[in-house]
């Protein structure tokens, strides 16, 4: 759920032509139709679908390392350092696209925080190097910072060219996980608006299966991941886990802090965490903010065949963390760096080994972003101390 977008100037508008000309050959993207999507799917290829469905790993111990364009390789390199020091086994690696807003129907659109697919082969040999699994997380954001919306709530013009668009893209990007052997690919993430949509979803699946042998997953938001209809066409569902620890006080909630405010989903600067304050609250308090959401879950698992796991959880470092864990905060956040160490101690006190989950892709390591003191890397002794902790659990298992 929460994506940190670093700031990027406008290029001139014959650049932006020019560039997503060229895409097919810097970024993978196919010059042609590719793929057409099938939208009637018999019972037969249902039942070959669902025959070619992977059983998941029963540990998925992982922490995501977020892959920017123009970042040095550098960066990205020191991150895999620090995660494969700390013991995770998976790096999820965040790949951001674009479109320019939330009813366009053409894209992704060239941006220069886009990684090329040469610059993402690399990052995910560098992991395989080190005896990683990898997984991918492509994301779909709005380029228009002054855009009101984010990506749970797109809704195309024209939702057939939509979904032609969404469809080539993600098949390029499976076609491409196929040849770099990445070991789980993300078909859609928080897509929220679209979810019900299951005839879609289900034949986009059966398509990338076609070109792509590894797990194929789905990562929902906090607040909806119970209404993926496609969620039996999965090998596993994801959840970013982003529940709120805290009540949000009343005036907070004048900034509408609700699942749509994070970096993904609208620009920062509407909210003054200024008027915002973070208290310190009992240990058990924030466990008893968790516990509905563990029933949920539980019941859920209950009642459906298919696997899941944490697709992200992180809390940020600043004075919102508890309340909104989803917001990378502003340049007027207090840095509060013991309220990420809460954050996780509670959530790993009540999910860390919950029986329902296959296990936790920790949200992220992205060690520079501290210079903004509203980072999600884990900076703080104690705050890495709880994650280690947890993945030598995991392992004694």
């Amino acid at each position: 759920m929460s994506t940190l977008i670093p700031k990027s100037q406008p290029w001139p508008v014959f650049l932006i032509v020019a560039a997503t000309l060229s895409l097919g050959r810097d970024s993978g993207l196919p010059l042609n139709n590719g793929p057409q999507v099938n939208l009637s799917l018999s019972a037969d290829q249902r039942s070959r679908d669902s025959a070619r469905k992977l059983s998941p790993p029963d540990s998925l111990t992982g922490i995501t390392l977020i892959l920017n364009q123009e970042d040095s390789p550098d960066v990205f390199q020191d991150d895999l350092e620090l995660a494969s020091n700390m013991g995770f086994t998976w790096i999820q690696i965040q790949y951001m696209t674009f479109t320019v807003d939330h009813s366009a129907h053409s894209f992704p659109v060239f941006d220069r925080r886009t990684p090329s697919f040469s610059r993402l082969a690399q990052s995910i040999r560098q992991c395989k190097n080190k005896g990683l699994q990898v997984s991918l997380h492509p994301v779909l954001l709005i380029q228009n910072e002054t855009s009101q919306h984010w990506r749970g709530e797109y809704s195309p013009l024209y939702l057939d060219k939509w979904w032609a668009s969404y469809s080539k893209w993600m098949i390029s990007i499976a076609t491409f996980c196929a040849n770099e052997d990445v070991d789980m690919l993300f078909v859609g993430s928080e897509l929220s608006s679209l979810q019900n949509l299951e005839k879609y979803w289900s034949s986009l699946i059966e398509n990338v299966r076609s070109v792509y042998r590894g797990g194929v997953s789905y990562s929902a938001n906090w607040d909806d991941w119970n209404s993926v209809s496609f969620h039996n066409d999965l090998d596993i569902l994801g959840i970013n886990g982003y529940f709120p620890l805290e009540r949000i006080g009343s005036e907070s909630e004048s900034f509408n802090a609700s699942a749509h405010i994070n970096s993904a989903h609208i620009n920062s600067a509407h909210i003054n965490s200024a008027h915002v304050s973070s208290a310190h609250v009992s240990s058990a308090y924030l466990r008893s903010m968790l516990l509905p959401h563990l029933s949920a879950l539980k019941l859920w698992s209950r009642e459906n065949q298919t696997a899941i796991f944490f697709s992200e959880v992180g809390y940020p470092d600043h004075s919102l963390a508890l309340q909104q864990p989803w917001n990378p905060g502003t340049p007027n956040s207090r840095y509060q760096p013991e309220l990420q160490v809460e954050g996780y101690r509670a959530f790993l006190d009540v999910f860390g080994d919950a029986d329902f989950s296959k296990g936790i892709f920790f949200y992220a390591i992205h060690q520079h972003e501290h210079r903004d003191l509203n980072g999600y890397t884990p900076q703080q002794g104690k705050s890495r101390e709880a994650l280690i902790e947890y993945l030598n659990e995991r392992r004694s298992l």
